[in-house]
């Protein structure tokens, strides 16, 4: 009786560490991650879209994303994600990106420098990537 009460014990010990290991990996969609002022929409169990920016008013600042927020793969860049950061002067987008929404730096005045690292990606409107009046090293983009 003793037996089968530790080896019960004992499995559901298990059990609850082998359930709360997984737990970052499960499936939470609409889930938002907050990091380094970049807030990221979880999409599945295994990818994140940069959704917004959490203070689009913070001067001069240089944001690189990366390939990984915790356990999740940054995979999208959603619409307007970067639109009107005042201050953001470059932007770097890791290799595992594979699609950029609309408007993503819409009334960034500041910015100088956009770097896409990936090799094949997607960008959704793409005469709309930067937005009408959006001026990146001095020159206007123009539809």
């Amino acid at each position: 009786m003793k037996n089968r009460v530790l080896i019960t014990s004992l499995l559901l010990i298990l059990s609850l560490v082998l359930f709360s290991s997984c737990e970052n990996k499960v499936e939470k969609p609409n889930e938002t991650i907050k990091h380094e002022n970049i807030i990221y929409k979880v999409l599945d169990k295994e990818s994140v879209a940069v959704s917004s920016v959490e203070d689009i008013s913070k001067a001069n600042w240089d944001c690189i994303i990366p390939e990984t927020v915790g356990s999740y793969t940054v995979k999208v860049i959603g619409a307007n994600a970067f639109s009107n950061c005042t201050g953001l002067l470059t932007l770097e987008l890791p290799k595992s990106i594979t699609k950029i929404g609309e408007n993503i730096v819409r009334g960034s005045e500041s910015l100088e420098k956009i770097t896409i690292l990936s090799d094949s990606f997607t960008i959704l409107y793409t005469t709309q990537l930067i937005g009408d009046e959006t001026t990146i090293k001095g020159r206007r983009h123009h539809d």
